[in-house]
Formats: structure tokens, sequence, C-alpha cells
């Protein structure tokens, strides 16, 4: 295990306590709320890099990254209800609701779906693993992103 492994296991596990922390000092609030949620994404994110790339099989190392970029689509898109939360304190609207969440939950159940946003994985010994893409769905993703 490298130093970079080791400093996401960290940052990982410091975020999802952080997380914690911050909802059970007041749970009522919707910003700690969704603060947790993105603090669980964060870590889920961290946790997923970290096998990815200690994989030594591709088949492997494929799953991975397909969870791997479901977190990212997670965190990007629980960005955006925080972002109405924290400085109002509210995240109105029921169309601006379905369009958020709607997107996250296609681009993340997208990611998972083997060979629509990932195509494989070439694993490279002393260095890091290369993600193949498959584009029509990766542009959509680098759009969200």
């Amino acid at each position: 295990m490298d130093i970079i492994n080791i400093l996401i296991a960290i940052v990982g596990t410091i975020n999802i306590l952080l997380g914690f922390l911050v909802y059970l000092r007041s749970r009522k609030y919707s910003v700690n709320r969704s603060f947790l949620l993105i603090a669980i994404a964060i870590s889920l994110w961290c946790f997923t890099m970290f096998f990815f790339r200690m994989a030594s099989d591709a088949h492997i190392a494929e799953i991975w990254a397909r969870v791997l970029y479901m977190a990212a689509s997670l965190l990007v898109g629980l960005f955006v209800p925080f972002g109405f939360l924290f400085p109002k304190g509210k995240f109105d609207g029921t169309k601006k609701k379905i369009f958020v969440f709607s997107s996250i939950l296609v681009l993340s159940v997208g990611s998972l779906i083997p060979g629509l946003l990932i195509k494989g994985v070439d694993i490279v010994n002393n260095g890091e693993n290369i993600i193949h893409f498959s584009y029509p769905f990766y542009l959509l993703y680098i759009v969200y992103i």
C-alpha cells in the first residue's frame, strides 16, 4: 500500500466522522442531514478510489471504477440541495427537486451499468490504472460533473 492510498483512507474516515458529528449535533436541520449525505458520498468516493487503486485484476478494477464514478455523481448531485439549504435553510420547488434527484439517479445508475460509462480498465504496474470510457454516456457525465 502506498502513501496515496493511506491518505485517501484517512480522508474518507475523517469525512464520515465529521459528517456524523455535524448531524448528531442537531438532527432536526435539513442542512445537517444534507451535509451528512455529502460526507457519506465523499467517504464512499474515497474508499472506492482506495479499492480501485489496490485492484490487481482488471475485472475487479472495472467494478470499483464503476462504483467510483457512481460515488462522484452522487457527490456532485448532493451539492446542489446543500447549496440551497446552506444559506437559506430550504430547498423549495417540486420541479427543482425532481430535476436534481432524477439527474442523480440517472447518472448514478448509469455509472454502474457495465459498458455504459466504463468500457474497461487496464492495470498498470507501478502506476495508475487506466479507465477506458464509452463516449456517448461519458460526454453526458462530463456535462453533469
